[in-house]
């Protein structure tokens, strides 16, 4: 095959965005129809015959078991499976569209794979009267056509039957047109569907008289779905995807440094768990804002740990990389006692202000609502109490993870179109999420008594974090949009 001649009809994706196009993929919500089943099977029959052939490595074949897993939750958990629409049953409508009455029309399909069969399958539901099933081999045509009764013939005799046809339905993965303006034209009006790419029919056929031509373009815009419905759909498939590609990322920036970022990956996670729990009992949730809550401190977490991730990696120094991964986890591990006092004085604070703020600014309100309003007053207080006690260090990681809090929290909030409610409960746990974790450096580098020890780790937080230019992560994110973390090579 020249691959000059079908380039155009690829398209090239790296890092992220190559990971996330295999997932869509194999979710159905990239097919021509929604929720198509076969394609998940194709890419699972195309990865394990590259596998079986060694051309796979460590981390594609992790890429697609976590894919091909995650397609299977889809058809599993939502209501994309119950859709009983493929190519080949929107292939049969637009042959009843065309032809009111099927019963003395003849099809022929030229190609003998798995969606040619799916096609002829629905065609024989719709009473089609003839199908006669053409392939290069005709062993593979004989054993479809026996399957589904009906008529296999030899490719070589192809033009002694083509014009028997009403219905032309071509499927192969040839790469030069089989039907043009040379070849082929009919006395009688016919039906040609195109289901190859590339194309296998001439495009300037449709202009030839009694010729009705469809493509694969145009079978998309015929595409006949409750656009509410598909939307709704789309919608908790993408809630689902964004879950399970933050699964192969938490995996992928583990590898080189298991034990460090599998012990930060399980604090924050804890952390995050403990929090949500706590906001879903104190406002009462439903398991949907859950999902968006999820969603969010992930995605938080996932961002924060790529910083280390990365400047780990491009440490060459292996004294130096055992340095640095011990002050992450010095500086990230759980100190309770002094926890525990931190969070006493901002208490006081609490109650010494809890009985003015109710009187005089939410007297009449709903419980729920002094509840959170009162969440909001005591973050207010605690990002003041921290400016004052926290070193400019801290101050700087503080205002990265805020940056990194926003972003995310801004990003869910415009792509599901949350409510103001929705908007205040996911700004408080996240707000919490953060400055627990701010809490466990601050508190971690409070017990450190050796000036020169805290110098070093000092200098380590800056370089893992960049934290020696102000604005270093806000070009980052503003050079990097939606990157993520995962840098994957293909």
């Amino acid at each position: 095959i020249n691959f000059n001649s079908i380039q155009d009809s690829f398209y090239t994706y790296y890092n992220k965005f190559a990971a996330e196009h295999l997932y869509r993929v194999v979710s159905g919500i990239e097919s021509l129809v929604l929720g198509e089943g076969e394609i998940l099977r194709q890419v699972k029959d195309s990865f394990n015959k590259s596998f079986e052939l060694g051309m796979t490595g460590k981390i594609f074949n992790a890429l697609f078991k976590f894919a091909i897993e995650t397609g299977k939750k889809i058809r599993t958990e939502t209501s994309i499976a119950h859709k009983k629409i493929s190519t080949g049953s929107v292939v049969a409508k637009i042959a009843t569209d065309n032809f009111e009455i099927l019963s003395d029309k003849t099809a022929l399909l030229i190609g003998a794979g798995k969606i040619s069969k799916i096609t002829a399958k629905n065609l024989k539901e719709k009473g089609i009267g003839k199908i006669i099933i053409v392939n290069r081999s005709f062993e593979k045509a004989d054993i479809l056509a026996k399957e589904l009764d009906c008529i296999a013939m030899n490719y070589e005799n192809m033009n002694n039957i083509i014009n028997e046809a009403h219905i032309i339905i071509v499927c192969t993965g040839a790469p030069e047109y089989l039907l043009s303006r040379d070849n082929y034209y009919s006395n009688k009006p016919v039906l040609l569907i195109d289901l190859s790419m590339p194309r296998n029919i001439e495009p300037e056929l449709s202009l030839t008289h009694n010729i009705n031509l469809y493509d694969l373009d145009s079978l998309e815009k015929i595409v006949i779905l409750n656009k509410e419905q598909q939307t709704e759909v789309v919608k908790e498939i993408e809630l689902i995807l964004a879950e399970e590609m933050l699964k192969f990322v938490e995996w992928y920036n583990r590898i080189d440094f298991y034990p460090v970022i599998s012990f930060l990956s399980s604090l924050f996670e804890e952390l995050s768990s403990s929090k949500v729990e706590n906001i879903i009992k104190k406002f009462n949730l439903d398991d949907n804002d859950k999902k968006f809550i999820d969603i969010v401190t992930k995605a938080i977490i996932q961002k924060i740990i790529h910083y280390p991730v990365t400047n780990l990696k491009m440490t060459h120094d292996k004294e130096l990389k055992k340095f640095y991964s011990e002050v992450l986890t010095n500086l990230f591990q759980k100190n309770t006692e002094l926890e525990s006092s931190m969070e006493a004085n901002i208490k006081l604070y609490q109650i010494d202000s809890t009985e003015e703020i109710i009187i005089t600014s939410f007297l009449g309100q709903q419980s729920n609502d002094i509840e959170m309003i009162l969440d909001q007053e005591r973050i207010k207080f605690t990002d003041f109490y921290n400016m004052i006690e926290f070193s400019p260090l801290v101050s700087s990681l503080s205002n990265l993870f805020e940056d990194i809090r926003y972003r995310e929290s801004e990003k869910t909030i415009r792509k599901y179109k949350l409510n103001k409610n929705n908007e205040k409960i996911i700004y408080i746990a996240t707000k919490d999420i953060i400055q627990k974790i701010i809490n466990f450096v601050f508190t971690n580098l409070k017990i450190i008594n050796d000036e020169n020890l805290e110098k070093k780790y000092s200098d380590a937080l800056t370089y893992l974090f960049q934290l020696d230019n102000k604005d270093s992560y806000q070009k980052y994110f503003r050079k990097k949009e939606n990157s993520n973390t995962v840098l994957i090579k293909l």
